[in-house]
């Protein structure tokens, strides 16, 4: 069953997205990852922050390893600006998968960002609420911000 489920899922995504970044870091000389999870709203037995509240947004680069402190600041700031809290590197560092993908001297950045569910999600019901369009849509701000970031990062001298 396990190996159905590499095969069939995990192999396929990782080659695709291997793939993806490739051939645009070869065709623009750098390339901007973004890895997006949803977090429960407090920690439990299985984190580090067991009971805790989480802030809105935890922004993680595995402490600066994985892409710039600068994007990582860019992020956080656009997301401070809508009045979210915001945490770095915790309780979350970044996955594996920013660890993959990421080599930031060669024009490889990778980055995390985890959502708190109860921005947008009932989490006892798994279903969307109220606060969901408000969340969407300062996403799609932040993303104009991050696209704007990363065209001028493209046209600076290398």
């Amino acid at each position: 069953m396990a190996e159905h489920l590499l095969k069939t899922y995990y192999d396929p995504y990782h080659a695709a997205l291997a793939g993806l970044l490739a051939t645009h870091h070869a065709r623009f000389g750098a390339v901007w990852h973004i890895d997006c999870h949803s977090m429960k709203s407090r920690g439990n037995a299985m984190n580090i922050d067991n009971g805790a509240e989480r802030p809105d947004f935890v922004v993680s680069n595995r402490d600066s390893s994985t892409c710039s402190a600068a994007f990582v600041e860019l992020v956080g700031q656009c997301l401070r600006g809508f009045g979210y809290r915001v945490g770095v590197n915790w309780p979350y560092k970044g996955a594996e998968l920013i660890t993959a993908y990421a080599d930031p001297a060669r024009g490889r950045h990778s980055l995390q960002i985890e959502i708190n569910r109860a921005l947008y999600l009932d989490e006892a019901r798994f279903t969307p609420h109220h606060g969901y369009a408000g969340l969407r849509s300062h996403l799609d701000q932040m993303l104009e911000s991050l696209a704007a970031y990363i065209r001028d990062e493209l046209a600076r001298p290398r």
